[in-house]
C-alpha cells in the first residue's frame, strides 16, 4: 500500500499515454531488491535540474497522510521508462543506471536509508484497450495456458526501449517450471516488446510493502507512523465474551475473546473466536481458528495457523483443515529431485524431518509429477471441525519441533505416531465420544482402534486412505469460500451482540 498525494487531478492529463501506465514510489535500495525496479530516462539530470515537470502543487501542511504533510511541495512527473527490473541486486541496479543520487531526496527515504541513494519502485499499472486486444488474442492462439505467467515479471520486462529477454531464463521465483515456460515467456515478451511504458513518479508518496508474514507483523504491530498515517486501530471490531482482566496485545481484528486470553504485543489475531483460554506468542498470525475449551493451549513463537474449510472429495462433505508453517519458512522453496529436497524448510527445519517423526518417504509426501516444493507436499490432514483441525496442528506443531532427537522404539513410535494419531482419529469417527484434548491428543474411553500393520506399527499408506492429506496447494484448490465468508458474518454478529 501506498501513503501519497496526487493533489488536483486535473492538473495532471493521461489522455494521452498508450500502452503502459505504471505508478512508481521513492524505495530504499534494500526495498528495491525484492520488488520491480524502473530505469527512468536521465533521471539524475532531472532530478538536479528540476526539468519536466508536469505540475507543481502546493499542499497545505497537515492536509494529506504520509510524509506529505512534512513538505510544502508535491512534484508530479510523467516519465519514460527505458527498462524494469525485476527483484535486482543492488549491484544491477546501480550497474543498469536505476539509482538516483541527486540532491533532491524525499524525506521518507531520508529517514529510512543512511546513503539516500534511491530508487522507484513498481506498485499498480494500467494499460489500455490495445494492450487487452492483445493479451486476449494470445489467449485465443495459446489457451489452455499451462504455465506460470506474472503480471508484473512477463508483462513488465518486454517493455522500455532497452528491454531484453534475458529474464526468460530466471525460474528463481516461478513456483512450478513447466517444459514450456521458456517459450510461453518468449512468446509474451514478443508480444509486448515495444509497447509504451510511461511512468507516474510518486516523489511524495510512501510505499509499504505487505507481501510477507514478516512485513505483515511489522506493519501492524511495530510501524506507527502507519497506523497513525492511515487511522489503524489495534483492536478492531473485536469484543470479549466476559469481564475479566485483559492482556492481549499485537493487533486484534473481528475476533470474539475471552478475558482470559494472552496475545504477546508482535502477534496479529483475525476472524478468530477465542472463547477459551489462548496464550499466543511473538511473531504469530493467527487466523479464523476456533478453541473454546477450559484447558489453556499455547501457540509458540513465530507460528502461522489458519483454519480453512475445503470439500472432501470423499466423503462429499465439508471437513477443516489448519495451515501451518513459521513465518520464517520460504513458500516458494523447491527442488528439482527427491534427492534435493532436504533444501526445503518446513518448521525451519529440514523437511526430512518431517518424514523422519512420522516415519515416511519422499515419495509419499510429494505426488509423482507434482512440484517438489512447500507448496505442494503433502501435510495437513483434514478433521471434522475447526476446534479439532486446530488441536491436531497444534499436536503436529509439538512432534515436528520437539528437540530431542534420538532413536524411538518400536514402543514409543507407536505411541507418539502421528499416523496412529490420524488412523484412531478416523476409524472412531466420533464414536463413543471420541475427542482430542487441549494438547492434540486423542482418546476414545480406552478403545484402541488404531489400525496396525504386521509389525505393529501404522503405515502413512494406510493413514492416507483413513484421512486425506492436503498440500497447500490443494487447500486453495478445494477450500469453500463461501462457508468461510459465512462463518465471519456469523462472527461479526457475534461480536456485535457482545459490545452491547
Amino acid at each position: 500500500m501506498s501513503v501519497s498525494s496526487l493533489g488536483n487531478s486535473e492538473d495532471l492529463s493521461l489522455k494521452d499515454k498508450r500502452g503502459f501506465v505504471a505508478l512508481a514510489h521513492p524505495s530504499p535500495l534494500r526495498l528495491g531488491t525484492g520488488h520491480g525496479v524502473y530505469i527512468l530516462s536521465d533521471i539524475n539530470d532531472e532530478y538536479d535540474t528540476g526539468t519536466q515537470c508536469v505540475s507543481i502543487l502546493p499542499i497545505p501542511v497537515g492536509a494529506c497522510s504520509g510524509c506529505c504533510y512534512k513538505r510544502r511541495m508535491s512534484i508530479l512527473e510523467i516519465l519514460p521508462c527505458t527498462k524494469v527490473l525485476q527483484k535486482p541486486t543492488e549491484s544491477l541496479m546501480r550497474d543498469e543506471g536505476a539509482v538516483i543520487t541527486s540532491s533532491h531526496v524525499p524525506e521518507y527515504i531520508r529517514q529510512c536509508s543512511p546513503t539516500h541513494d534511491w530508487v522507484f519502485t513498481d506498485s499498480n499499472f494500467f494499460f489500455d484497450h490495445s494492450i487487452t486486444d492483445k493479451l486476449v488474442q494470445f489467449y485465443r492462439e495459446n489457451s489452455p495456458l499451462r504455465d506460470e505467467i506474472c503480471a508484473y515479471g512477463d508483462f513488465l520486462q518486454p517493455l522500455g526501449a532497452k528491454a531484453d529477454n534475458v529474464y526468460i531464463n530466471n525460474f528463481k521465483n516461478i513456483v512450478h517450471v513447466s517444459t514450456d515456460l521458456m517459450s510461453t515467456r518468449q512468446k509474451v515478451f514478443d508480444l509486448l516488446k515495444g509497447s509504451p511504458l510511461n511512468i507516474v513518479t510518486l516523489k511524495q508518496s510512501k510505499f509499504y510493502h505487505i507481501g510477507t508474514m514478516g512485513e505483515y507483523l511489522e506493519s501492524f504491530c511495530s510501524k506507527f507512523d502507519l497506523q497513525e498515517e492511515l487511522g489503524l486501530s489495534r483492536f478492531c471490531r473485536s469484543a470479549f465474551v466476559d469481564s475479566a482482566d485483559k492482556h492481549v496485545g499485537g493487533c486484534i481484528m473481528q475476533s470474539l475473546l475471552c478475558g482470559s486470553c494472552h496475545f504477546d504485543p508482535l502477534s496479529i489475531v483475525e476472524f478468530c473466536t477465542f472463547t477459551g483460554p489462548v496464550v499466543i506468542q511473538d511473531g504469530c498470525v493467527v487466523s479464523n481458528c476456533v478453541y473454546d475449551r477450559a484447558e489453556p493451549i499455547t501457540i509458540p513463537t513465530n507460528t502461522f495457523l489458519q483454519t480453512v474449510p475445503v470439500f472432501d472429495e470423499e466423503y462429499k462433505s465439508v471437513r477443516y483443515v489448519t495451515l501451518m508453517f513459521s513465518v520464517k519458512d520460504d513458500m516458494k522453496a523447491k527442488a528439482l529431485s527427491l534427492d534435493a529436497a532436504g533444501s526445503i524448510s518446513y518448521l525451519q527445519r529440514d523437511i526430512t524431518n518431517f518424514c523422519q517423526v512420522y516415519d515416511i518417504s519422499l515419495e509419499e509426501l510429494f505426488i509423482q509429477g507434482s512440484p517438489i516444493s512447500l507448496w505442494h507436499a503433502r501435510i495437513f490432514p483434514l478433521s471434522e471441525s475447526p476446534q479439532e483441525s486446530l488441536l491436531l496442528a497444534l499436536h503436529m506443531l509439538r512432534a515436528l519441533t520437539s528437540p530431542h532427537k534420538r532413536d524411538k522404539t518400536d514402543e514409543e513410535l507407536l505411541s507418539n505416531s502421528f499416523a496412529r494419531h490420524l488412523v484412531d482419529y478416523e476409524s472412531q469417527r466420533y464414536r463413543d465420544g471420541d475427542a482430542i484434548d487441549s494438547n492434540g491428543f486423542s482418546h476414545t474411553n480406552g478403545h484402541n482402534s488404531a489400525v496396525t500393520t504386521g509389525n505393529g506399527l501404522n503405515s502413512w499408506s494406510e493413514c492416507h486412505v483413513s484421512r486425506p492429506l492436503y498440500s497447500f496447494a490443494d487447500i486453495i484448490k478445494f477450500k469453500n469460500a463461501k462457508l468461510m465468508i459465512d462463518g465471519r458474518t456469523e462472527l461479526a454478529k457475534r461480536i456485535s451482540l457482545a459490545q452491547h
